[in-house]
């Protein structure tokens, strides 16, 4: 309007323009894990703790292409990511923050997993059943021998660090007899050495790295039943089959591993043993005790001969027991009789037969184990008194056998 109140018009085209970013804040999260498919998948918003704009709707992407909508990791992309998030709104106005995260595999995706497998058998050849096979390490597991001596372990974790360890520590007198300890004998004096270093360890009752006649005399409590287990020993060892003795002659120079260590699992691997059963120096150990146990109990044909006669109640003599065949390199018995008949009195001892080679844990019930072998290694007649009291007028022969009921008769 001028003085007069003249009216002129004009018009000034303008245009409103939005320049403020659109305001972003990221998560603060440290760390995010594979799925089990071994892949973790980001959208833009999975990294958005805030967006927002003044005058409009927004979107996100991870890079200036708001198309670009997705970002995804595998089983190589483990470690340190860094992921940066775009916000654009109408406008065009973009503001970005970054999320920096530890990238893990909790679920184990990205591991490989496979088998440890094996056999179990001894230096004969017989597989050794319900041997337990314990698998120690990144992953912790144990198996027992079948039939065929095998073990098997499935789906074991890729990595470093695993010990395969047999452990069996049952029937101490499987394979134990006199006759062992013949051979032994025959090794400690050195008649007739032992074969094997697998024998030479077997005949080491007691762990002490040598093969003496303390070892003997832990073999023949076994086998008179005064002992039930070794005291110092497992009754089975296992050394790995691929080992190789510096001296064959001299097992005990060596310090033989009883285990295999698996320095870094990378592949399916085999891994086998050989049992050494500990007193069985001639390969007579049973590998399947449950499938292979031998029926006793029956007299057996005895090279020892008791002198028969009549004893009235009440008399106490001296009972004189023999060999009917010479040069005997050895025998063990169980000598089976009446308690309500004998009744023990003593062990007269002589030059070849003494206390040692009995076993009197089950007197009460009747029953004393025997076992000898010829101190010389060599065979000789054998000959022995027990003193015994008679409870009731009797003929030895009626009231006296030898079997196996628990020393095997041989």
């Amino acid at each position: 309007f001028d003085a007069c109140g003249n009216l002129n018009q004009f018009t000034l085209p303008f245009e409103v323009v939005d320049c403020t970013l659109p305001t972003l804040t990221c998560v603060d999260v440290p760390a995010f894990n594979l799925q089990f498919d071994g892949t973790s998948n980001f959208q833009p918003s999975n990294l958005v703790e805030f967006v927002g704009d003044n005058c409009s709707a927004t979107s996100l992407s991870f890079s200036p292409d708001s198309a670009d909508m997705m970002r995804s990791f595998g089983c190589d992309d483990l470690g340190s990511q860094t992921l940066t998030v775009y916000a654009t709104d109408e406008s065009g106005n973009q503001s970005s923050c970054s999320v920096t995260f530890e990238l893990g595999d909790d679920l184990n995706a990205c591991i490989d997993f496979y088998m440890i497998n094996g056999n179990i058998r001894t230096e004969a050849g017989v597989k050794i059943a319900q041997s337990a096979v314990n698998l120690n390490g990144p992953v912790q597991m144990n198996y027992m021998t079948d039939t065929e001596g095998d073990y098997a372990f499935f789906d074991v974790m890729e990595g470093p660090g695993y010990e395969i360890r047999p452990e069996k520590n049952d029937h101490a007198t499987n394979g134990l007899s006199t006759l062992d300890m013949i051979f032994i004998s025959q090794h400690i004096i050195g008649v007739k050495l032992l074969d094997s270093p697998y024998k030479m360890i077997a005949a080491d009752a007691n762990r002490s790295g040598t093969i003496t006649t303390l070892d003997q005399i832990q073999f023949r409590k076994l086998i008179l039943g005064v002992d039930t287990s070794f005291s110092n020993n497992t009754s089975w060892r296992f050394i790995p089959s691929e080992f190789q003795f510096t001296d064959t002659s001299n097992p005990f120079a060596d310090e033989f591993p009883e285990y295999h260590w698996i320095e870094n699992l990378e592949s399916d691997t085999t891994l086998d043993f050989i049992a050494i059963k500990v007193g069985d120096v001639n390969d007579s150990a049973l590998g399947n005790m449950f499938a292979e146990l031998e029926e006793r109990g029956n007299p057996p044909s005895s090279p020892i001969i008791v002198a028969d006669r009549d004893l009235s109640a009440g008399e106490i003599a001296e009972v004189e027991f023999y060999t009917g065949a010479e040069n005997l390199n050895g025998c063990q018995f169980t000598l089976d009789f009446d308690p309500r008949f004998l009744e023990l009195v003593s062990i007269i001892p002589n030059e070849d037969v003494g206390p040692a080679n009995f076993g009197l844990k089950q007197q009460r019930e009747g029953l004393i184990t025997f076992s000898w072998d010829a101190p010389s290694g060599v065979g000789q007649n054998l000959t022995f008194r027990l003193q015994f009291k008679a409870l009731e007028a009797l003929r030895l022969s009626e009231v006296i056998q030898l079997n196996s009921l628990t020393t095997k008769a041989e």
